[in-house]
């Protein structure tokens, strides 16, 4: 098979890869955005129980990376559902309660540890 062709032939894939990855990252983005809207005044025990926040965790590995970069942009409550999703903890006792401290142990986790690149169970 000559070069031309092997190129030719993995391009619909990459392109179905990354139409996949761009629709689960928007997906993703509407649960985010409307549970965060309709969270923004309660306890952290609803926030968890809210129906679009087991949507975000219900979609598995797939969202991981989108989570990751949420929480780079602005901390929030979303260690809940990677650790349900990953089953992985890695925020150290002392952090805990720490929405800040919390972020930098995940994030770290990603890219350190996994480097950015996680075997997911």
């Amino acid at each position: 098979m000559s070069d031309r062709l092997r190129v030719m032939t993995s391009t619909p894939d990459r392109q179905i890869k990354k139409t996949i990855s761009s629709s689960v990252e928007l997906e993703f983005n509407k649960l985010f955005y409307k549970w965060q809207e309709e969270t923004k005044f309660q306890s952290s025990s609803l926030i968890f129980e809210n129906i679009y926040y087991q949507e975000i965790i219900k979609y598995g590995e797939s969202v991981v990376p989108y989570i990751i970069k949420k929480i780079k942009i602005a901390p929030s409550h979303l260690f809940v559902a990677l650790s349900k999703i990953t089953g992985a903890n890695p925020v150290k006792p002392e952090n805990r309660g720490k929405i800040n401290e919390m972020t930098s142990d995940w994030i770290h986790w990603w890219e350190s540890e996994r480097n950015g690149t996680p075997k997911l169970s």
